[in-house]
């Protein structure tokens, strides 16, 4: 079958293909009902199955394609607002297996190259959805979301979610960036591929939650996001074995952190082996706010540098691409779509720390850094403390890495954070409008990236993007 793929000769049409054509031409026309109508129908069918004939052979009796310079299904087409616009006429609960368009995605997360989740927007609420063929399509999952999430404001982009297995993932949601929450443990997680979710009810607020297998930690606390606090808070690392069945808050992080105080951002947790992790903060506490890792498990935790200064020490986001690299973007004063950014960067651990670039200066993607060594972070879009780490910052390897700030573009490096520049494939697919979104990677070359109303994006080999839906 399909032996003309591999014919030489390309095919052309025949009298008798032709007389084929105009003969059921002919017979459409004659089923008009009256004679100025037939011959009039006639002759619109006979051309139209004489273009019909040549649309599909093309000019010269060859196979027809795409116009030329046309992107290929999937490859950057624009967003079809009909299917946002029949997704939103579902009525509530949306039923199971109903089709999900890439433009209601609020953030994604992949537990391989094929089997991903999402949540989507539907009627001012979050609904799950799911995908099996790496993000090309994706069908709402039965059952509810905990009432906390699925009620939530899909503006405030506060829930996150990992999933380890098509069945076992982690759902987690705090207080909006910026605004004071409450310390009341939110963290829920499935076993059955997000149908149904079980509570754990930790002492705490949940800040972040890292899962390496059914291996899942949690870190939870009283420092609340957006208060100023001059008394100090504290910070425990909570675990499961059995991909959340069970929780236990074994142990402490910090068990009192104090200092002058200032306006907080999240708790970020990074685990780069199932027994080595760090967790960062800033912004709460002290003024540089807190970096602790640990190499047993979580069982003891030992305090890092934190290099995170004036005027970038209101929030902090950690990434790692293995046990000793670490990448660490400080996050200062945002204002009218632009924040001043500072990323350091460690090759021991934390034990040191070098200023890889910055957001000062009136340096730019094009022009030369101002200082030797420093190169130009951009300052379009907000990380800490206005957005959650997993959902800005990837990276892949010592040299390479991905960011995607609210209201920016998304950036990339390879040489190790001193150059960045926009990813070719997405600088006019419209993500720099600040709605919900994330980027996540599940490889050093395959990972997404989407945003509410503009849609999901994918790589393979870390460097090419394309569209992936509608």
């Amino acid at each position: 079958m399909f032996t003309h793929l591999d014919d030489p000769a390309a095919p052309a049409a025949d009298e008798e293909q032709l007389r084929a054509v105009l003969h059921r031409a002919d017979r459409l026309a004659a089923a008009r009902s009256s004679r100025h109508r037939l011959l009039a129908g006639g002759s619109a069918a006979v051309l139209f199955g004489a273009a019909v004939l040549a649309g599909v052979l093309g000019s010269g009796g060859t196979p027809a394609g795409p116009p030329q310079g046309s992107p290929a299904p999937g490859a950057g087409t624009a967003p079809e607002a009909g299917a946002a616009s029949a997704f939103d006429r579902v009525p509530d609960p949306v039923p199971a297996g109903t089709a999900v368009p890439t433009t209601a995605l609020t953030g994604v997360a992949f537990a391989g190259a094929d089997h991903g989740f999402g949540l989507a927007a539907h009627r001012g609420r979050l609904v799950l959805a799911s995908t099996s063929d790496g993000g090309a399509h994706w069908r709402a999952v039965g059952g509810r979301l905990p009432s906390a999430v699925r009620s939530a404001s899909t503006s405030a982009g506060t829930a996150e979610l990992q999933f380890t297995s098509a069945t076992t993932g982690y759902l987690w949601s705090g207080p909006p960036a910026g605004q004071a929450g409450k310390a009341d443990g939110a963290l829920w997680t499935t076993d059955d591929g997000g149908r149904s979710w079980l509570r754990f009810r930790a002492s705490r607020m949940v800040y972040d939650v890292g899962a390496i297998g059914s291996d899942a930690w949690a870190v939870v606390g009283n420092c609340l996001t957006g208060q100023t606090t001059a008394t100090g808070c504290s910070l425990r690392l909570a675990t499961s074995t059995d991909g959340g069945a069970v929780w236990d808050e074994r142990g402490w992080i910090v068990p009192s952190w104090s200092g002058t105080g200032r306006q907080g951002s999240q708790v970020a947790l990074a685990r780069a082996t199932p027994t080595e992790a760090y967790v960062v903060a800033a912004g709460v506490g002290q003024p540089a706010g807190l970096l602790m890792s640990t190499d047993d498990g979580g069982l003891t935790w030992q305090s890092r540098t934190m290099p995170c200064a004036a005027p970038f020490d209101m929030g902090a986001q950690l990434a790692v691409s293995g046990t000793d690299d670490l990448w660490l973007v400080c996050g200062g004063q945002g204002t009218a779509g632009n924040q001043m950014k500072a990323l350091y960067r460690s090759s021991d651990g934390g034990a040191s720390w070098r200023l890889a670039a910055d957001s000062t200066g009136p340096h730019g993607f094009s022009t030369p850094p101002p200082s030797a060594g420093v190169g130009y972070l951009p300052a379009q879009g907000y990380v800490a403390p206005y957005t959650a780490g997993h959902r800005v910052l990837a990276v892949a390897s010592p040299t390479t890495a991905w960011l995607f700030a609210d209201r920016g573009q998304v950036v990339e490096t390879t040489d190790g954070g001193a150059t960045w520049r926009p990813v070719r494939d997405l600088e006019g697919a419209g993500l720099a409008g600040g709605a919900p979104g994330n980027l996540t990677f599940v490889s050093g070359t395959t990972g997404w990236v989407a945003e509410e109303g503009v849609g999901l994006w994918h790589t393979v080999d870390g460097v090419r993007w394309r569209r992936l839906g509608r």
